[in-house]
């Protein structure tokens, strides 16, 4: 289990007068006047909001009073932010030409890069926990352990699935409140526990200080810690 994370260890105003007569000769009063240069008031745009809001599973509407400030909603404002991040970190690595030929970034990959985990998510109060093993989860055909551990966390408003990586070697990465990880990997561990998985993988979290991952499970655990 510890070569799995050492392998990994290797982002208004009042309301409207009425319109003033005009003046004399077809003069309008300078009040009116200003009025009537001032550029008016647009309501807040967002660019490319439609498909943010697809990508983050909520309704457009919903997204633009959490961005303009109308609702507030932590959680909601953190994916915003990851996922602008994202496509910024995205574009900026496209090689250009044919749209065809483009490539994203993986975003489980995104999740072992140091800049962004302690420059974008530190910054937003998310750690990143992550969940491996040695196995190859679709050939041992377990559970989805991304789907089954974030509905744990978000549960309990701490964290929720991100990203998934499988092949010979399975890692699945979250996102947790970092002032809440004291609640949030015992809860990781006792859901995997229920599951029969916990003997089959290593739990670490991201220490974006020091650039490696601290194992949760099973070394603190030995230790007594």
């Amino acid at each position: 289990m510890k070569e799995t994370v050492q392998n990994l260890n290797d982002q208004t105003g009042s309301a409207a007068e009425g319109p003033k007569p005009v003046a004399a000769g077809g003069l309008e009063p300078t009040s009116m006047a200003r009025r009537k240069n001032e550029t008016p008031v647009k309501a807040t745009r967002f660019k490319g909001i439609g498909a943010d809001a697809q990508a983050l599973g909520v309704s457009r509407a919903h997204l633009w009073r959490v961005l303009a400030g109308r609702f507030v909603s932590y959680s909601l404002s953190q994916r915003y932010a990851v996922l602008k991040v994202r496509k910024s970190m995205r574009d900026e690595n496209q090689p250009s030409g044919p749209p065809d030929q483009n490539v994203g970034i993986d975003p489980a990959d995104v999740n072992l890069n140091w800049s962004w985990i302690g420059e974008v998510l530190a910054k937003l109060g998310i750690s990143v926990l992550i969940v491996a093993s040695k196995r190859n989860a679709q050939k041992a055909e377990w559970p989805h352990v991304g789907n089954l551990v974030g509905r744990v966390l978000e549960s309990r408003q701490l964290g929720r699935w991100d990203s998934g990586k499988l092949g010979d070697s399975t890692c699945w990465y979250f996102y947790v409140s970092s002032n809440r990880l004291a609640e949030a990997l015992p809860l990781v561990k006792g859901e995997l526990e229920a599951r029969r998985l916990l003997a089959e993988v290593t739990i670490a979290v991201a220490d974006h200080e020091a650039k490696t991952f601290r194992i949760f499970w099973p070394e603190l655990e030995k230790a007594g810690t």
